[in-house]
């Protein structure tokens, strides 16, 4: 459920207010483990940017601010998903992305020849409209196998 995380914080935050000893403590964890969670998520994202796959760490910041809402991780993940979103180098791989997440769809629902084609050539126009993404090369992979 999306703002899972993000109503458990809160939630555990409030209860805080009026707890003592060891339920203290254990909130105090269990807030400490949804903090650590949301902030290895957001730097898993890193690795999506470093490798140039800009759509795709774009949805999973996108993910990762419903999942958290209202926590600054949430925060910091809408503040890196626009600077993302408006990166000129981003442009076509946003493009190319959303064409693989169709051949991908595809590719799950059925398995039928008319499908896998269509598929194929979903892929192939990734690979020549937009052979310079990091999407490209994934495109590549599923094409080769």
């Amino acid at each position: 459920e999306k703002q899972a995380f993000g109503k458990a914080h809160a939630s555990l935050t409030r209860a805080m207010e009026t707890a003592d000893g060891e339920d203290l403590v254990q909130l105090q964890a269990s807030l400490e483990s949804i903090d650590q969670l949301a902030t290895n998520r957001l730097a898993r994202t890193r690795s999506f940017i470093n490798d140039e796959l800009f759509a795709q760490a774009a949805a999973k910041l996108h993910d990762l601010e419903g999942d958290f809402e209202g926590m600054a991780q949430a925060a910091a993940a809408k503040e890196s998903r626009k600077i993302i979103e408006a990166m000129p180098e981003a442009k076509d791989d946003f493009k190319a992305y959303k064409l693989l997440v169709t051949a991908q769809a595809a590719l799950a629902k059925s398995s039928k020849a008319a499908t896998r084609r269509k598929a194929k050539g979903i892929l192939e126009r990734i690979v020549k409209d937009y052979p310079n993404t990091a999407t490209a090369k994934i495109a590549r992979g599923l094409l080769r196998g």
